[in-house]
């Protein structure tokens, strides 16, 4: 299957006008700063110089001037440093992050005079909502910024507010509904000199041409969009249009432009762009040189464009780039390498599908208090009558194209079923069936005590050791094989996965149904999951490969169990017994199986022991711990 480029459309994203300082000069203003207001400013702008490169850092300098003008009750700085975290949450965590911080910025700047910024936040939290995939509260909220604009007369806000109503058209698939917005916006751009919304302009009506295949339109669109940014040394714009214009050519399977106009955008995108922006380009670039039968150069790019999207924790990305590879190395005729590549995309594609999931759950939630806040409020009600408003104009102007929506409808239902067993399988992966079921019945699971149950825990012995001679990839390749096998054999054997952290894995038997066996099934596991590491660490040590060690500890009591978190719930559990099983890890030998007494006495002599004495355990004290083995 070829990669679908990338179309990277442009639309406006509040920067607060800031200039992007060296980072190190503004954090050297910072601590001479002479006032806490001061210091708030030029952490904004240390957020903004950082932005690109270093989000997360950018958005820890965000936090800290939006403390500071909370502290001194300053609205407008409040507002100004909320849209820069949400900025950042968009591009670190999730556009449903980003829209509650949005949210509040805009409840500020409906109570202070500065049109800017208010339109800022309204364009702000329309393109959240766009890309939480709620379209149509998307485009009312580019409608409302729209109508502010006018109604305050600023050409300025007037052109951002038509460019984001114009995406959501696009992202809709109303193309010709976008160019109306792209042309009525490009006229008022040129008037006021607004350069930048200029080239967004020009490159999303090359785009939107490139969508209808309508080629011949779209390169002369593209090119003329290049010599506009080099007349105006918008430099990190002329990356974008040349990865689109590489893109365009890509999809005519012209292979020699799309690598030559990838290549431009490459050396532009890696001194301007950022990290996204890069991590696409790469791999849009090895597909050219697949097409060119170049496989060498098609698979360095793909495999950096891995290590920039794993850098970046980028799980799209990264699906993207090892798809790519898996059809270079089939091209190519390395079969193994293509198996490999084709196994990493299945872990990551489960990744993806689990995300998605979560966002459907997110987007339902989002659904109801919209609805909710609709019930109660007269405004929203108003709200409700524009959103009606504005979705029976794009179904007017749709109307036209109904045999193609009737197409996208057909093909986009079979994909919800799809989805919709997928996420169910995915939620039966991560929580037990019956903890499942509860959740999905009534929107939440009670948490239970369980008296009799063992808990397993393992450990791996100098991990970071072991893990400075692995690159990332190898280093995620070899806890996956481990862990994968481990989930086999606990599953064998009757035992609940609970979670993993880091190089930990924990797991448990006895819950959410009671069993009698809990003590020797988990003793059984135990002694698999030593077996497996054993024969594993011969089978490395013989190919001159590092391996891990691996240590495994047990202890049988009552735990309480429930599922915790909204964001990314997770189902846990908590008590004594699993903070002693940790101890009994802790205090174990690398390949043996360690036990407490309370497990030993409940083993009833079907298992070899061997008494270690009594062992000082972290916070415990003296402890009795033993040896289990096979008969």
């Amino acid at each position: 299957m070829q990669l679908k480029p990338l179309f990277i459309s442009l639309f406006f994203v509040a920067t607060a006008g800031l200039s992007a300082q060296s980072a190190q000069q503004l954090k050297a203003q910072a601590e001479k700063a002479p006032s806490d207001t001061a210091r708030a400013g030029i952490c904004l702008k240390i957020a903004q110089a950082e932005e690109a490169e270093n989000p997360t850092e950018a958005l820890q300098y965000a936090e800290k001037a939006l403390a500071i003008y909370k502290s001194k009750n300053d609205a407008t700085g409040t507002a100004l440093a909320l849209l820069k975290v949400g900025d950042l949450k968009m591009k670190i965590t999730s556009p449903f992050d980003a829209r509650d911080t949005y949210l509040k910025a805009l409840e500020i700047t409906q109570n202070i005079n500065n049109p800017t910024l208010h339109a800022d936040a309204l364009i702000a939290l329309s393109n959240s909502y766009r890309l939480a995939g709620d379209y149509t509260t998307a485009g009312e909220k580019a409608a409302e910024a729209l109508k502010f604009a006018q109604n305050a007369n600023n050409p300025a806000l007037m052109c951002r507010a038509l460019l984001q109503e114009g995406v959501v058209f696009a992202d809709l698939g109303l193309q010709d509904r976008a160019e109306i917005n792209y042309q009525k916006a490009l006229p008022i751009a040129r008037n006021n000199k607004l350069i930048k919304q200029e080239l967004r302009i020009l490159t999303n009506l090359a785009i939107g041409a490139a969508r209808r295949e309508d080629y011949a339109t779209a390169i002369s669109r593209f090119r003329n969009a290049a010599e506009r940014a080099k007349s105006l040394e918008q430099f990190s714009q002329l990356g974008n249009v040349y990865l689109n214009l590489g893109n365009t050519f890509l999809n005519m399977k012209a292979y020699d432009s799309s690598a030559y106009y990838s290549q431009l955008a490459q050396n532009i995108i890696a001194k301007y762009g950022d990290w996204f922006n890069w991590s696409i380009i790469l791999a849009n670039h090895g597909e050219a040189l697949l097409g060119l039968k170049k496989y060498k150069e098609a698979e360095a790019l793909a495999l950096r464009s891995v290590d920039t999207a794993f850098a970046h924790q980028n799980v799209e990305m990264q699906y993207t780039a090892w798809e790519l590879l898996s059809r270079i190395y089939e091209s190519s005729g390395d079969i193994p390498k293509a198996y490999a590549a084709i196994k990493k995309t299945a872990v990551l594609k489960d990744s993806l599908d689990l995300e998605s999931q979560r966002n459907s759950l997110k987007r339902q939630e989002l659904k109801s208090e919209y609805e909710h806040k609709q019930a109660i409020s007269k405004k929203e009600s108003q709200l409700a009558l524009q959103r009606q408003k504005w979705l029976r104009n794009i179904f007017i102007l749709a109307s036209c194209s109904m045999l193609l929506l009737v197409f996208v409808f057909w093909k986009q239902r079979s994909r919800i079923k799809t989805a919709k067993a997928r996420s169910d399988e995915l939620l039966l992966n991560i929580l037990p069936e019956e903890i499942a079921n509860e959740l999905k019945e009534t929107g939440e699971a009670q948490a239970s005590l369980y008296e009799n149950t063992t808990v397993l825990f393992t450990d791996f012995v100098g991990f970071t050791r072991v893990a400075e001679k692995m690159t990332p990839t190898q280093l995620v390749q070899e806890i996956h094989h481990c862990f994968s096998a481990f989930d086999s054999i606990t599953s064998k054997h009757g035992l609940e996965k609970i979670k993993t952290v880091g190089d930990a894995y924990l797991a448990i038997c006895g819950l959410p149904s009671a069993n009698e066996n809990h003590v020797t099934q988990s003793v059984a596991a135990a002694l698999e999951i030593a077996e497996f590491m054993h024969t594993y660490q011969q089978q490395r040590s013989s190919q001159n490969m590092p391996y891990f060690e691996m240590r495994i500890g047990l202890h049988s009591g009552p735990v309480v169990a429930g599922v915790v978190g909204v964001k990314k719930f997770s189902y846990d559990i908590w008590g004594d017994t699993v903070n002693t099983a940790a101890r009994m890890e802790e205090n174990g030998v690398p390949g043996k199986v360690n036990i407490s007494e309370t497990t030993y006495n409940l083993l009833n002599g079907t298992f070899n022991t061997e008494y270690r004495g009594k062992i000082a355990a972290k916070n415990k004290g003296e402890m009795d711990m033993y040896f289990v083995s096979h008969k």
